[in-house]
Protein backbone atom coordinates (compact mmCIF):
# COMPACT_ATOMS: atom_id res chain seq x y z
CA UNK A 1 0.00 0.00 0.00
CA UNK A 2 1.28 3.48 -0.87
CA UNK A 3 0.47 6.60 1.12
CA UNK A 4 0.48 10.20 0.03
CA UNK A 5 -0.25 13.66 1.35
CA UNK A 6 -2.87 16.07 0.05
CA UNK A 7 -1.96 19.59 1.15
CA UNK A 8 -3.93 22.82 1.16
CA UNK A 9 -1.33 25.56 1.28
CA UNK A 10 -3.51 28.17 2.92
CA UNK A 11 -2.53 31.55 4.28
CA UNK A 12 -1.28 30.94 7.82
CA UNK A 13 -0.81 34.58 8.71
CA UNK A 14 2.97 34.40 8.34
CA UNK A 15 5.17 35.91 5.61
CA UNK A 16 4.90 33.95 2.35
CA UNK A 17 8.62 33.16 2.34
CA UNK A 18 8.27 31.50 5.73
CA UNK A 19 5.11 29.67 4.68
CA UNK A 20 6.78 28.19 1.60
CA UNK A 21 10.02 27.32 3.44
CA UNK A 22 8.03 25.44 6.06
CA UNK A 23 6.02 23.56 3.42
CA UNK A 24 9.17 22.62 1.52
CA UNK A 25 10.78 21.37 4.73
CA UNK A 26 7.79 19.24 5.66
CA UNK A 27 7.60 17.78 2.16
CA UNK A 28 11.28 16.86 2.43
CA UNK A 29 10.42 15.06 5.68
CA UNK A 30 7.59 13.20 3.91
CA UNK A 31 10.11 12.07 1.30
CA UNK A 32 12.54 10.82 3.95
CA UNK A 33 9.68 9.06 5.76
CA UNK A 34 8.82 7.08 2.63
CA UNK A 35 5.55 8.70 1.54
CA UNK A 36 4.71 8.00 -2.10
CA UNK A 37 3.12 11.25 -3.26
CA UNK A 38 2.54 14.88 -2.39
CA UNK A 39 -0.51 16.59 -3.87
CA UNK A 40 -1.33 20.29 -3.60
CA UNK A 41 -4.75 21.87 -3.93
CA UNK A 42 -4.93 24.64 -6.49
CA UNK A 43 -7.02 27.59 -5.34
CA UNK A 44 -7.54 30.71 -7.40
CA UNK A 45 -9.14 33.92 -6.24
CA UNK A 46 -9.67 32.82 -2.65
CA UNK A 47 -8.48 34.77 0.39
CA UNK A 48 -6.82 31.71 1.92
CA UNK A 49 -5.18 30.09 -1.10
CA UNK A 50 -1.41 30.59 -1.14
CA UNK A 51 -0.64 28.05 -3.89
CA UNK A 52 -2.06 29.46 -7.09
CA UNK A 53 0.55 27.56 -9.13
CA UNK A 54 1.41 24.11 -7.77
CA UNK A 55 3.86 23.66 -10.65
CA UNK A 56 6.19 26.21 -9.05
CA UNK A 57 6.03 24.45 -5.71
CA UNK A 58 6.68 21.11 -7.40
CA UNK A 59 9.69 22.55 -9.22
CA UNK A 60 11.18 23.60 -5.89
CA UNK A 61 10.35 20.21 -4.36
CA UNK A 62 11.91 18.34 -7.28
CA UNK A 63 15.22 19.93 -6.30
CA UNK A 64 14.86 18.79 -2.69
CA UNK A 65 13.30 15.32 -2.85
CA UNK A 66 14.24 12.02 -4.45
CA UNK A 67 11.20 9.75 -4.42
CA UNK A 68 8.02 11.79 -3.99
CA UNK A 69 5.56 11.89 -6.86
CA UNK A 70 3.70 15.19 -7.31
CA UNK A 71 0.14 15.93 -8.23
Amino acid sequence: MKFGIFDHIDDAGVPLGQLYNERLAIAEAYDRAGFYAYHVAEHHMTPLGAAASPALIFAALAQRTKNLRFG
